[in-house]
Formats: C-alpha cells, sequence, structure tokens
C-alpha cells in the first residue's frame, strides 16, 4: 500500500480527528489502564502523529472534522454530531 501513489487510493468522505494535545492524552491514560505496547511510545511519536494529522488537514479541509477532546464526553459527542450532519448535508 505505500509503494501506491496516494491519489489512486480511496479516501474516506469524513475524517473525525479527536484532536489531545499528547501531555494532556498521557495523563489521562495513566490513570486509566496499564498502557499497552503501542500506548507506552514516546510522547515525540504522539506528536508527530498529531503533526501528521493537522497536515492532512491543511491538505484537505473539506474531508476533515477537527474535535477538541478535551471537553466533556458530551461536549465531544455533540461535536461529532454536527460534524457529521455538516459533512452529509451538502
Amino acid at each position: 500500500v505505500q509503494n501506491v501513489p496516494a491519489a489512486t487510493l480511496r479516501q474516506p468522505d469524513l475524517t473525525i480527528w479527536f484532536d489531545l494535545d499528547p501531555a494532556v492524552a498521557a495523563q489521562r491514560l495513566s490513570t486509566a489502564r496499564v498502557p499497552d505496547k503501542f500506548e507506552s511510545q514516546p510522547q515525540s511519536f504522539f506528536q508527530a502523529v498529531r503533526d501528521g494529522y493537522a497536515k492532512r488537514m491543511q491538505e484537505s479541509p473539506s474531508r476533515f472534522a477537527q474535535i477538541a477532546a478535551d471537553q466533556s464526553r458530551e461536549g465531544v459527542w455533540s461535536e461529532v454530531l454536527k460534524a457529521i450532519e455538516l459533512a452529509y448535508s451538502k
């Protein structure tokens, strides 16, 4: 898949990005459970992932909904519903 030109791959109509600062995510995780192998990566890894999503969103803003994940569950869910309604009302 990595050798296939990106332009030939199918793209989702909507990508919902739950954006959360990696330091906040690590703090939340530390109180939830023991991190698995993926979750044990250094914060620099998660910052690079976050930066990658930000870049992709800049390249295709109409396909992305950036949701601030530092809100309450209700706030996040409300924004998700709005993003879906907006994306599919076009």
